[in-house]
């Protein structure tokens, strides 16, 4: 087993898919679930890339909570994908009503019916990453990247496993009681993103203080919250030349 396969099967799938994912490295569908199944994965989609600023409240939420961040994915056709991973398996159902809840609690700015939800519907699921034809591969992408891929959310050649185990690494499961803690926890007031009092950013001391420099080196710097990275590669996105 690899180590996509080794991250796909401890955040995503029961232990006896380990035969099934050694059967080959991409293109591989999750079918459709029936009600008696049981899953650790529950997606949320967002049909255009380009709404990606509307997770702001959502990333908000968890990341303030302390609870874990769902794998960012490009679709490869239009749009994003949450991939969010359960420690103990639930029905289609659950997985289901959980994150409806959650979307409609926290994804307020999105119009009624911009997102999807999978094990919702009778529809399969392609397994990340995932050829979607020439010069064009669904992938598991690092968070800081989501401004990037806007208006193009697909990978132009094959995504390297190596690489993609490393961003699914760095993600956890939701457990019993991180859902407990999301479930009573009161609604958030909008998101308002804030430095550390007293941080130093790597451009604290640019020269001039070119805000488009610091924005450029807020989104990068990897120790900083993440919402303070979106919000700045969002603030880039609406700079003037």
């Amino acid at each position: 087993m690899n180590k996509l396969h080794a991250q796909l099967l401890r955040l995503f799938l029961l232990p006896d898919a380990a035969a099934w994912l050694a059967t080959g490295p991409a293109g591989l569908t999750l079918p459709p679930p029936a009600a008696a199944d049981a899953l650790r994965l529950g997606v949320i989609g967002l049909p255009q890339a380009a709404d990606w600023v509307q997770l702001a409240p959502l990333l908000n939420a968890l990341q303030s909570g302390g609870l874990p961040l769902p794998a960012l994915a490009i679709d490869g056709c239009s749009g994003l994908q949450l991939w969010f991973s359960l420690e103990q398996a639930a029905s289609p159902a659950a997985v289901t009503a959980w994150l409806r809840g959650l979307a409609q609690r926290h994804l307020s700015g999105l119009p009624a019916g911009c997102y999807r939800v999978w094990p919702e519907g009778d529809t399969a699921l392609p397994l990340l990453p995932m050829p979607l034809g020439p010069e064009r591969w669904s992938a598991f992408i690092d968070p800081s990247l989501i401004g990037v891929f806007a208006e193009t959310p697909w990978l132009e050649i094959e995504p390297n496993p190596e690489r993609q185990a490393e961003v699914l690494a760095a993600v956890r499961s939701f457990s019993p009681a991180d859902l407990a803690r999301l479930h009573m926890a009161p609604t958030p007031a909008p998101p308002r993103v804030e430095l550390p009092v007293g941080a130093e950013t790597p451009a604290a001391h640019l020269p001039g203080g070119d805000p488009r420099q610091f924005l450029l080196a807020v989104m990068n710097d990897a120790s900083l919250p993440l919402l303070a990275r979106i919000e700045a590669a969002k603030a880039l996105l609406h700079a003037p030349g």
